[in-house]
């Protein structure tokens, strides 16, 4: 990079930038001169950044908002960055390091486009795709397999992941129906437990729950994050509608709070 102080000054007369822009402004901040928070952040303490700015992301996406995928995804690149100039300040590796391992990966796993391999649709490259990244990580079993889905996703994340990777293994319920049937069976199960048990029970419904969403294709993260959004609609469509009868939740009897509640409902879906 040019001087500092050169390059703090170019960067202030431009309009447009581009990722070696980026890189710099992450210099430039932990430089010497720079912000003194920048320069005290470590791996471990902006760790959970990573992961904040990818939901935000994904919101963004979901939303089909293109002016926030914009800020997010220069949010998430920053992460990425931040990093990539931690571990280039205390020696640990260079950037080049992480080009060069997702280039051999992205080589290594697409033998299809730069091998011999044959793939006939997208199925059958993500096959491929599943088949390579096996070998590359010496994976031999399903046991490996899905001990291998990284403890730092989501519950639901992680639960989905390793349903999915299990029915690879042979693991999987015969129908839908069989399914279905064990949601039930864990119902049960949960509404008959006590104490401890409880939490136990709790978490076995929601991974046949889990389960029988991705037998129907759904993403159960996807599906939750819709159902809360639309309890957080409702809820605030029966704010307003309390508000504009000048009444208090806690004073009404059921079945009023059950009509302002099916009123929402119809206002917002």
């Amino acid at each position: 990079m040019k001087n500092i102080d050169e390059r703090r000054k170019e960067l202030l007369s431009k309009s447009e930038f581009d990722y070696n822009d980026c890189y710099d402004v992450l210099r430039i901040l932990r430089s010497e001169n720079g912000c003194q928070w920048d320069k005290a952040q470590t791996h471990k303490s902006i760790e959970k950044n990573v992961i904040e700015e990818a939901y935000e992301l994904a919101n963004a996406l979901e939303k089909n908002d293109v002016n926030n995928m914009i800020e997010e995804l220069g949010d998430l690149l920053m992460q990425v960055l931040f990093h990539l100039e931690i571990a280039e300040d205390e020696r640990e590796f260079k950037p080049s390091a992480v080009y060069t391992a997702l280039c051999r990966k992205l080589i290594y796993r697409h033998p299809h486009v730069f091998g011999d391999v044959k793939a006939a649709d997208a199925d059958a490259s993500l096959d491929v795709w599943n088949a390579q990244k096996l070998k590359e990580h010496n994976i031999k079993g399903t046991a490996q397999n899905i001990a291998d889905v990284p403890r730092g996703m989501s519950a639901i994340m992680r639960s989905q992941k390793v349903q999915s990777r299990a029915s690879k293994g042979g693991y999987e319920f015969e129908s839908v129906a069989q399914a279905e049937d064990k949601v039930a069976e864990e119902l049960r199960e949960f509404s008959a437990a006590k104490g401890e048990n409880k939490i136990i029970e709790g978490g076995d419904l929601l991974f046949s729950v889990i389960n029988l969403l991705r037998l129907n294709g759904i993403d159960s993260e996807t599906a939750l994050l819709k159902s809360t959004d639309k309890f957080i609609r409702r809820v605030t469509e029966c704010e307003k509608i309390l508000a504009d009868k000048k009444q208090k939740l806690t004073d009404l009897p059921a079945e009023q709070f059950d009509e302002i509640w099916s009123e929402a409902k119809r206002n917002v879906g």
